[in-house]
């Protein structure tokens, strides 16, 4: 009897708690009906490794400083970086359009060539997809020529053999054009830097173009007054007005008397020279261009260390040295930005308008 009271019990239990749960259903108000979600963006993959085109050759006294530029971009992002091989401003400025390279080393003027259609790119010009991280370096463009090759001005170069290295060199383009816009007629001899010291010291040719920062003479400069006495031919300030009736973009430096340690006894003379940039793809991650700029300009020192002429550069002029239409990466104007630099509209790029 006890038994079947307590499964009457249990039942009636149970039936109250069914009859109460619906009642609970049927009076709370209908679910709002909700829009399907929409499908997250993804993100854009970052790159695991960084291609790095340093335009200077091995046999190059400024590729150890190319070779710390590329390590402070790695501390500074935490990304490995590889090296490529670059021979010359606009052969690096060429891989970093083509994406065979992310970042590399070049000079403003080849920038301005690829633009506009110049030099390298002559009647080719490529969209602006080069984006200018900072400014590492100035190189002022030597004529070197032996002592014995009869050269004393750069009128002199006329009919004589010119070692260019490269062809799509900032070194090459810029002592083609300029002796051109001079009418200057001149046979050259192409290859490599290291083609280019061998057939100085050799004396198949007679005038080597090579850049140099600073007062100390280059690795090169060095290498070839090893076998042959050199002397530095430039610009007079006719000639200059000359070139840059022709070529506004090209720039001229006058070098003081006894400015080289090396040349202790040349005289005052005008030669080309050209800002050097770090400059990366315009797709290139800000966040990894920010932390890429930031950290090489704070440890430039650095840089300086392993390179005597690039010892008195400042990085952070960068704002203020740049040509209308050379943009800045917008990592980098986040950057300079941030310590309170100002920044030419006209170097902004359009994705930040």
């Amino acid at each position: 009897m006890k038994h079947e009271l307590v499964i009457v019990m249990l039942s009636v239990a149970l039936i109250v708690s069914l009859v109460l749960t619906g009642c609970a259903e049927l009076a709370a108000p209908p679910a709002e009906p909700t829009e399907p979600a929409e499908p997250a963006e993804p993100e854009t993959p970052l790159p695991d490794r960084i291609l790095f085109a340093p335009a200077s050759p091995v046999v190059s006294s400024y590729y150890p400083a190319k070779m710390v530029i590329a390590d402070l971009g790695e501390r500074g992002m935490g990304v490995p970086i590889t090296v490529v091989a670059s021979d010359g401003s606009a052969r690096t400025l060429q891989m970093i359009f083509d994406n065979d390279a992310a970042v590399g080393g070049s000079g403003m003027t080849p920038y301005y060539q690829m633009l506009n259609g110049m030099g390298a790119w002559e009647g080719n010009p490529l969209p602006n997809e080069v984006r200018v991280l900072y400014h590492y370096c100035d190189f002022d463009l030597t004529f070197a020529v032996g002592l014995d090759s009869g050269i004393t001005c750069v009128d002199d170069i006329a009919g004589k053999k010119i070692t260019v290295g490269s062809p799509m060199s900032e070194t090459t383009v810029m002592t083609r054009m300029s002796l051109e816009a001079l009418g200057i007629e001149f046979e050259t001899l192409v290859g490599t830097s290291a083609d280019s010291i061998i057939a100085f010291k050799d004396r198949r040719a007679d005038v080597y173009p090579i850049v140099v920062s600073g007062r100390s003479l280059s690795g090169s400069h060095l290498d070839i007054m090893s076998k042959r006495p050199v002397t530095f031919v430039g610009f007079t300030d006719e000639e200059v007005e000359r070139v840059q009736a022709k070529y506004e973009y090209i720039s001229f430096k006058k070098i003081p008397a006894g400015h080289y340690e090396q040349l202790p006894d040349l005289g005052e003379l005008n030669q080309i020279t050209s800002r050097a940039l770090i400059m990366c793809r315009a797709d290139f991650p800000e966040e990894f261009a920010y932390k890429w700029t930031k950290y090489s300009i704070e440890h430039f020192g650095e840089v300086g260390e392993v390179h005597e002429g690039i010892k008195e550069t400042d990085p952070s002029d960068t704002p203020s040295i740049l040509v209308p239409g050379l943009y800045l990466h917008p990592g980098a104007i986040r950057y300079y930005r941030e310590v309170g630099l100002a920044v030419n509209d006209a170097n902004v790029p359009p994705e930040m308008k």
